[in-house]
């Protein structure tokens, strides 16, 4: 194993630990809590207004697009452990970003939660991974 190869693996579990577990744990309490607020609008039979249904539309809209994000990072992290390559889903791996991207920066402006800038640090690696695999294919 090289020498290069050994910092990267050793770069990429340091962004594993730091920033993907625990992204990915907060993740999971807070989106099993809106998955129950979403199931218990589904069943609660009052009438809605407008603003109501566009609030639960987003909340699903945000949950299905962090979680999107968050399986594209772990499978590029596992990805990038085993080769330099660029991945042949590619495409798929910059729509997932963006969607972790978007729906994180969308949550740190209604939350004003700090913590919100974390996962945009991991999608930010990710990404100069993506690019880097990307521009040794062209050269290649």
């Amino acid at each position: 194993m090289s020498q290069r190869h050994l910092l990267s693996v050793l770069m990429l579990r340091t962004l594993a630990i730091v920033v993907m577990v625990p992204v990915t744990l907060l993740a999971g309490v807070y989106g099993l809590l809106a998955l129950g607020l979403l199931v218990s609008f589904v069943v609660e039979e009052a009438v809605l207004s407008i603003e109501d249904m566009l609030r639960r539309v987003g909340l699903a809209v945000l949950l299905g697009g962090g979680w999107f994000g968050i399986v594209t990072g772990w499978r590029l992290y596992y990805h990038f452990l085993k080769s330099s390559a660029y991945p042949l889903w590619s495409t798929w791996a910059w729509a997932g970003l963006f969607s972790g991207t978007l729906c994180s920066a969308i949550l740190l402006v209604i939350t004003g939660q700090t913590f919100m800038l974390w996962p945009l640090l991991g999608a930010a690696w990710l990404a100069g991974l993506l690019v880097s695999a990307g521009r040794n294919r062209h050269s290649a």
